[in-house]
């Protein structure tokens, strides 16, 4: 097409491909013949014109110097002086190329010879005038000219451009030969290009179109057809047939892009609209359209693009919408609904928190109220049993009256042992209401651990007189690290992991060891010979509650569950640990590891 420019790619659809080869070896050689006859030609030329300047400067040169030798030799003075007359020949010869000169009288008789003319050599004759003064009058002077140079001259120049020539030529045909392996290379490159656009878009679902804006033709693929429910190989006209089908209210957006393509204002551009297939079903078409080539003002002259038949994302698109409105709804709904579960649950943990508190002063109101009346049970209990020893305990008169009093202390140990425990009971739950609250008391202070724990063992020893099978070994080390922590919290601890080693242990031993551990820290182990603790409870034991059986014939708990809880809380309050190692039947370890204060030992 005259006056347009290719902007890009090559024209779409399904053309048959024809490869036509610009340059073949026959093209190469009879473009050399050609090449190499013209530029002989161009020699011949060159080397004709070279010697005919070359003879016109002779004819130059010999008219001038026959010229000046014929007035010498009219002059009476140098005829009579053949000497002068040799001389000036002499200089001739020996400046102006001249091989040769002969003087001949009116009858052609030499006169005078100077010079060695060789054969072949121009001459040039010029006659003599008739003065009586003239060494040869009505004779004629001639000339012999050295042309030897000129022709070595013009051999010389015939030879370079012959050389030249043979250059040219060969060079000319490893160009061609260079340019024919390239361009056989880029042909088969885009014949494999072309082949591989041929098959992507046979296998593509894309129709494709372009527009002519010049001679206003269209080219519409058979895919384009064949998406609408037509045949392929349908002719119909281009634009007029693609515009009957497109939607009613989306003609008007199609026709704008159309005026902003071929208007120049849009390079590329992408839109969608709604076109009936020959079954009357609407189909939502993705059309891409650029601008492939300009005319020579700039304008666009070629347009082409792609139809994509998107109705399934549409689909898609609609179905996914549909779908969060749905989701979007559900979600408004369950979040209202979450909002009154937080707002009942808000009110219900507001219930809790003034139940607990309830609880808790309940509870520390109860157990203070309980403390009360305890301490003075425990105190008249011992106090009768100190007073029934001190006046009657070994005073009695009859068999049935020891026995009598031997069960009254009895009763009177039962009182003062259940109290205890029931006193214990009221401190552990008036300990954990304090640590819930967090109203627990700590008196920290720099103490020696072997003081805290030899009150432990002093009151752990009531219990161990109960039970004669069971050995208490004390293996506390000396030089135990400082700690800083609440002694009474300290022995607290201790005291409960003693009673829970004897109160477990009905035979064997009850070991209290204290030492450094690898790292300077205090560490404290209780081991016992007990019942010991099934796998599954190791995890469990520590929790609030968490009790364990004793009474191998019944299987009932001892305890209220609170003791191990309490002590781990207040080892972790201090930055230890205390952990447990068991094994059912075998006994426990029970070990406890407390930061050091100080690295310095005490003294024991």
């Amino acid at each position: 097409m005259g006056g347009v420019r290719q902007r890009s790619g090559r024209r779409f659809g399904y053309p048959e491909i024809h490869m036509t080869t610009k340059f073949s070896t026959a093209n190469i050689w009879q473009i050399t013949i050609a090449l190499a006859t013209l530029l002989f030609a161009v020699t011949g030329l060159v080397c004709y014109q070279q010697s005919k300047a070359y003879e016109a400067v002779r004819s130059n040169n010999v008219a001038s110097i026959a010229e000046l030798f014929t007035a010498l030799l009219e002059q009476p003075g140098h005829v009579a002086d053949r000497s002068r007359l040799h001389a000036i020949a002499g200089a001739f010869l020996n400046e102006q190329r001249i091989s040769g000169i002969v003087l001949e009288d009116a009858g052609g008789g030499v006169i005078y010879k100077a010079g060695h003319p060789g054969a072949g050599e121009a001459s040039y004759r010029v006659p003599l005038g008739n003065s009586a003064d003239s060494l040869a009058p009505g004779g004629a002077l001639e000339l012999f000219y050295d042309q030897s140079r000129q022709t070595a001259a013009l051999s010389s120049l015939g030879a370079m451009l012959l050389l030249g020539n043979v250059v040219v030529l060969v060079f000319f045909q490893a160009l061609m030969r260079l340019v024919l392996r390239r361009q056989h290379k880029a042909e088969s490159l885009l014949e494999q290009q072309e082949e591989r656009l041929r098959l992507a878009l046979e296998a593509s679902a894309d129709g494709i179109w372009e527009y002519n804006i010049l001679d206003n033709s269209h080219f519409l693929s058979d895919r384009m057809y064949s998406m609408l429910g037509f045949e392929p190989g349908n002719r119909e006209d281009g634009w007029r047939f693609l515009f009957r089908r497109v939607h009613l209210e989306d003609r008007e957006k199609v026709s704008r892009t159309r005026k902003l393509m071929e208007g120049g204002l849009r390079e590329t551009l992408v839109t969608r609209f709604r076109m009936e297939r020959i079954d009357g079903e609407w189909r939502h078409i993705l059309c891409r359209a650029k601008v492939v080539a300009v005319d020579m003002s700039g304008k666009p002259a070629r347009i082409a693009g792609t139809f994509t038949d998107v109705s399934p994302l549409v689909d898609a698109q609609e179905a996914l919408a549909n779908l969060n409105r749905e989701l979007e709804e559900r979600v408004e709904q369950r979040t209202t609904a979450l909002a009154q579960k937080a707002e009942e649950l808000a009110e219900a943990n507001r219930q809790l928190r003034e139940l607990d508190q309830l609880k808790s002063s309940f509870l520390s109101s109860v157990s203070h109220e309980l403390r009360t009346p305890l301490t003075s049970i425990l105190g008249f209990a011992r106090l009768i049993d100190k007073e029934f020893v001190n006046n009657y305990y070994g005073r009695f008169e009859t068999e049935r009256e020891e026995r009598a009093g031997t069960r009254i202390r009895d009763n009177l140990r039962i009182i003062a042992s259940q109290g205890e425990r029931l006193s214990r009971l009221v401190n552990d739950v008036l300990d954990l209401n304090k640590i819930e609250s967090g109203m627990m008391e700590w008196r920290d202070e720099l103490i020696d651990p072997a003081s805290v724990l030899q009150r432990a063992v002093e009151a752990t020893t009531p219990l161990l007189e109960g039970k004669p099978g069971v050995e208490f070994v004390d293996d506390v080390e000396s030089g135990l690290p400082q700690v800083r922590l609440d002694a009474d919290r300290l022995e607290q601890v201790v005291i409960n992991l003693l009673h829970n080693a004897v109160k477990f242990t009905e035979q064997g031993s009850v070991r209290l060891q204290a030492g450094r551990d690898e790292s300077g820290d205090l560490r404290v182990c209780v081991e016992d010979t007990g019942l010991g603790i099934p796998a599954h409870a190791l995890d469990e034991i520590f929790d609030k509650f968490h009790q364990l059986p004793t009474d191998a014939l019944h299987g009932k708990p001892v305890g209220t569950g609170l003791g191990l809880f309490i002590c781990r809380e207040i080892v972790r309050h201090y930055g230890g640990r205390l952990w447990v190692e068991s094994q059912a039947g075998a006994g426990s370890t029970f070990t406890l590891l407390l930061p050091a204060a100080s690295t310095v030992p005490v003294e024991a």
